[in-house]
């Protein structure tokens, strides 16, 4: 059984923001970044805090402002500077928000950025503005920083290729955030640092030939998500990222996002009363043999969420004292020759 180290929800903060400060990020940069990662772990992702590890190996070459490049009342693409993902996906769903307030839709993309983290914890924002919201995020991978094979194919060719969907009710949201991968790099990276295997059906080595050792998967390839639909899935929403002007092989995360304002189409307050007339007619539906209970989606977050903020998380111990080490200024050797954050090396 691995080692862990328990702690509570904001010494959890306080070692993110301390490991993130020394990777000469703009200011405020640092927290941004850490409540995102320390949502992620508290509901349940254990990559949340050990994907700073994997910043550590490459930090953002940028940290500038971003810059609009071109602008309508409905859309927008902005150019991320070179920033991480984390922090441009924040500020471009913060924008199509705003326009979507305005103009009741807004089409906002985002390029020259970093890994963008969980799509759930933007489009948060969208269902507190009481709007629809839709996200994806792609890397346009070059040689080298594949992660995805597709169905039927033995060698990486796509990203994890996440989307998101979040729909306000008048209670709380409902999303479904989901990669179209079997495994996230995040977690793979995760297996790596922790020593775990993978289960089979997740990774092929670099000659095709299904593995359970995440070494071998981080410089082969994991499989598409879903079978032929799940490959179906990962191609086009690869597809709609170059609508943020990035090029095929160029190595290039893009993020786009679609807020919707359901006052649009007819009165807000009824639209949300039917969202959550459906949610209810979905939980109380009768469960299947072994089920207790049927779910929407981002119940279970929001039930892990709750029992972290009270009980606190547990790290891997590998992983809490390279953190611990990074907090004081000691950079992290790589758990894998390679491994990168920025899209210009297989860290996606």
């Amino acid at each position: 059984m691995t080692a862990t180290v328990h702690l509570g929800v904001a010494d959890a903060y306080q070692l993110a923001v301390a490991a993130l400060a020394q990777l000469d990020m703009a200011a405020g940069d640092a927290e941004r970044i850490a409540r995102h990662l320390l949502d992620s772990q508290l509901r349940g992702d254990a990559t949340g805090l050990a994907r700073i590890l994997l910043l550590a190996q490459n930090p953002a070459a940028g940290g500038g402002a971003a810059e609009l490049i071109t602008e309508s009342p409905t859309t927008a693409l902005i150019d991320g500077n070179g920033n991480y993902g984390f922090v441009a996906a924040e500020d471009a769903t913060a924008l199509a928000i705003a326009k979507a307030r305005t103009a009741g839709v807004a089409v906002v993309g985002v390029n020259n950025h970093s890994f963008t983290g969980s799509l759930s914890y933007y489009l948060r924002a969208v269902t507190e503005a009481n709007m629809v919201g839709i996200a994806l995020s792609t890397l346009h991978a070059a040689e080298g920083n594949a992660r995805v094979a597709p169905y039927g194919g033995a060698s990486a060719v796509m990203s994890t290729n996440p989307l998101a969907i979040a729909v306000p009710t008048e209670d709380d949201p409902i999303i479904w955030d989901a990669s179209t991968a079997t495994m996230n790099g995040g977690r793979l990276m995760y297996h790596i640092e922790a020593g775990r295997d993978l289960d089979d059906g997740i990774g092929l080595d670099r000659d095709g030939n299904p593995t359970r050792d995440p070494k071998a998967a981080w410089t082969g390839a994991v499989r598409a998500w879903g079978g032929h639909r799940g490959s179906g899935l990962a191609v086009m929403l690869q597809l709609l990222g170059l609508l943020a002007d990035v090029d095929v092989h160029s190595g290039e995360f893009a993020y786009l996002v679609i807020v919707i304002d359901p006052a649009a189409f007819g009165d807000p307050d009824r639209f949300r009363r039917r969202a959550s007339r459906f949610a209810e007619v979905v939980r109380s539906s009768p469960p299947a043999a072994g089920f207790d209970r049927v779910r929407m989606p981002y119940d279970g977050s929001r039930e892990r969420l709750a029992a972290s903020e009270r009980d606190g998380v547990d790290l891997p111990r590998d992983i809490f004292d390279r953190l611990t080490a990074l907090s004081r200024g000691q950079r992290p050797e790589p758990a894998i020759a390679g491994a990168r954050a920025d899209g210009k090396g297989p860290g996606a």
